[in-house]
């Protein structure tokens, strides 16, 4: 019964909000119509996170292209795949509270936590990465972060005796001699294609770390919408803005 109250609560407040809904485009059928079927138990389940998207995505047009960094092109049908087996990963981590740290440029190295996120049930800071080895290591001790996603390049800041998991996203041609301390990313995307994720994740936050700061960077907090009510102010702007 604590599984099926989510459904409920969703199937209610689409019902409520049928014609935002319509009007934003969530109910695509472009591809397949048949994954609009899945649009209720995919909300109740992941709601309006990363994860929603590209679940959604992944059913619609699967072969269609959804990233494009500099390691290379992904289909959403990979993007989804990825993600998924990251967030087992953090999943298998049993944490009642995963605390999510991820310093990486636009890319794989940040759309695959932000995504996992939303299938394993997590809170994730977007740290800053101008910040400094003594900002970043304020930002893990006084936010709690256990578990940081880094791009090679920021491994010079990465403090000294850190005492939490570390996993290289994006690598650099030169291997810094930190690397091989961390885990690394494509290797766990590879490693965790089975496994089990929970129905219905326990959602925390997002968390954007401020720029520009001399001491430890600021956070602005995001929690994730429950309802469809979010989608009212986003398509009325849709609406009215100029062509």
């Amino acid at each position: 019964m604590p599984q099926i109250a989510p459904l409920l609560t969703t199937l209610t407040s689409m019902a409520r909000h049928m014609p935002t809904i319509a009007a934003s485009g969530l109910l695509s059928t472009e591809g397949n119509p048949l994954a609009a079927l899945s649009t209720p138990i995919t909300m109740a389940r992941y709601r309006f996170t990363t994860a929603r998207e590209v679940e959604q995505a992944a059913r619609v047009c699967p072969n269609r292209i959804a990233l494009i960094d500099d390691d290379g092109s992904l289909t959403y049908q990979e993007l989804r795949d990825n993600s998924r087996a990251l967030a087992r990963y953090f999943y298998q981590l049993n944490s009642e509270d995963l605390r999510i740290g991820v310093m990486a440029r636009n890319g794989r190295g940040s759309i695959y936590p932000l995504t996992a996120k939303g299938y394993a049930g997590a809170s994730i800071y977007l740290l800053n990465i101008g910040s400094s080895r003594d900002q970043l290591d304020g930002c893990i001790r006084r936010d709690g972060i256990n578990l940081l996603v880094i791009d090679e390049e920021f491994l010079p800041r990465l403090p000294e005796n850190i005492q939490i998991p570390v996993i290289v996203a994006h690598r650099e041609a030169e291997p810094h001699p930190r690397a091989a301390e961390c885990l690394d990313l494509e290797e766990i995307v590879a490693t965790h294609t089975r496994g089990n994720l929970p129905v219905f994740p326990q959602h925390g936050a997002i968390v954007l770390m401020s720029s520009g700061t001399t001491g430890i960077p600021k956070g602005v907090m995001r929690n994730e919408p429950k309802a469809p009510t979010i989608l009212g102010p986003c398509s009325a702007r849709f609406r009215s803005a100029p062509t």
